[in-house]
């Protein structure tokens, strides 16, 4: 299990990046106050398939949704301490850089997770999803979410059924229709994600209304 300390580390480099990151409204010029209640991380034990992981890590993940799964109980980080040693973590540059160009926050997060815990199915699926849907962004913060929902619930099962294999024809409808299918079971959650993806990529509506998988 990877030292906690190193994961509160990693946690407050990611949220330090978050704390800077906005979105500008492109008809007012103003940032988008309504996305900072959305940009929290905190740290909760989570679990991959028991296919590749039969074990539960402690896994960097967006509050809000964690919040949406009332037994998960947020890590208490101890500050750390003066004399100890200083974590340089590899790879929040290409998260920072990936997120502010996609303006793809918590796929971007989440393929680093992934690739931190050793869970290269979950982390090769996103790699596929970002192919598939280059030019829509908000679906793949849609399914980053969705993702963190079914990880941090340890429902293997769901997890196993979001991922489908990539090279079956017609694949992008198919995916959609995988996750739409999990949200129709958790239609709160559909509801939040929606809400963070309308203020998340609010300075492109005025070139095509949203149009999220959790979307009626």
């Amino acid at each position: 299990m990877p030292n906690l300390q190193a994961v509160i580390s990693l946690t407050m480099f990611y949220q330090a990046a978050l704390d800077t990151y906005a979105v500008v409204d492109a008809t007012t010029g103003q940032s988008v106050r309504a996305l900072k209640p959305y940009l929290r991380l905190g740290i909760y034990p989570g679990g991959a398939p028991l296919s590749q992981a039969p074990n539960t890590d402690e896994m960097i993940a967006p509050t809000f949704i964690a919040q949406q799964l009332l037994h998960k109980k947020e890590k208490r980080a101890v500050s750390p301490s003066p004399h100890g040693e200083v974590v340089h973590p590899p790879l929040p540059v290409h998260f920072i850089e990936h997120a502010r160009q996609g303006q793809c926050v918590y796929f971007s997060l989440l393929i680093s997770e992934c690739r931190r815990l050793r869970w290269m199915g979950i982390a090769d699926d996103l790699q596929g999803l970002a192919t598939l849907f280059y030019h829509e962004p908000w679906h793949l913060e849609t399914f980053a979410l969705i993702y963190f929902y079914a990880l941090l619930a340890n429902d293997s099962g769901g997890v196993d059924l979001l991922a489908s294999p990539l090279h079956l024809s017609g694949q992008k409808q198919h995916r959609l229709l995988l996750f739409n299918a999990y949200l129709a079971k958790t239609p709160k959650l559909g509801n939040l994600i929606d809400d963070y993806v309308f203020f998340a990529f609010y300075n492109r509506w005025y070139h095509a209304p949203p149009n999220t998988p959790g979307a009626p």
